[in-house]
């Protein structure tokens, strides 16, 4: 399976804007994501470049994210890293420092 959703994810980008930056619908997109079609390997190489990965990282032969058992990357994990990527590092800290409040 393709690697977009991740990668898009770790970029802090929508799918709207990677579809406009890439000059394709946002309904091919999310259908990549889901698993419903792949790109063809033009769009495939598209992304690759996009994300300045290799095609390796992009259909999942290579992982992007070190997932174990402890750690597992899930959506809200996703969304959580989407978030932190928005803020100014001083508020990335004040986040974090919030963060390990609860573990205390």
């Amino acid at each position: 399976m393709v690697q977009i959703y991740e990668l898009r994810i770790q970029e802090g980008i929508t799918q709207k804007k990677l579809a406009e930056n890439l000059h394709i619908s946002a309904g091919n997109l999310c259908d990549w994501e889901k698993g419903r079609s792949e790109p063809d390997i033009q769009k495939m190489i598209l992304l690759a470049d996009y994300f300045d990965v290799s095609l390796d990282v992009l259909v999942g032969r290579e992982r992007i994210f070190q997932n174990n058992s402890d750690f597992p990357i899930d959506k809200n994990r996703c969304k959580l890293l989407e978030i932190y990527k928005k803020l100014s590092p001083d508020k990335q800290k004040k986040l974090v420092d919030f963060l390990e409040t609860f573990i205390e």
